[in-house]
């Protein structure tokens, strides 16, 4: 898992009130993609909600892991500021992990 910020895109889409988005999963390192996670949210007034996931699979030799997101917060102007937490799964750990994210987003 990472511990430093990371400049990825995030990409998302408002239609009315519904949100939709999309970013890439990073390695340790922040380097190679590892998928994409993916959810969709709701903004009322200035505040936003947004709720993922991302999964890599079980196959052969995979890791099994999977990923559940809530991000909520504020726009103002120009800028969205989430915060929330991670909660990632992998086979091969007795428990989850659940680590505390955070992004800003412009436009």
């Amino acid at each position: 898992m990472t511990d430093y910020p990371l400049d990825i895109p995030f990409d998302i889409a408002q239609s009315g009130s519904a949100l939709s988005y999309s970013r890439t999963i990073k390695g340790s390192s922040g380097g190679t993609s590892n998928g994409v996670e993916s959810g969709t949210g709701m903004v009322t007034g200035t505040h936003a909600e947004l709720t993922g996931s991302y999964s890599t699979g079980g196959g052969r030799g995979g890791s099994g892991a999977t990923e559940a997101v809530h991000l909520a917060g504020e726009i103002s102007g120009n800028v969205m500021r989430l915060t929330g937490e991670q909660i990632w799964t992998v086979r091969t750990s007795p428990a989850p992990l659940h680590r505390p994210c955070r992004a800003r987003l412009t436009r």
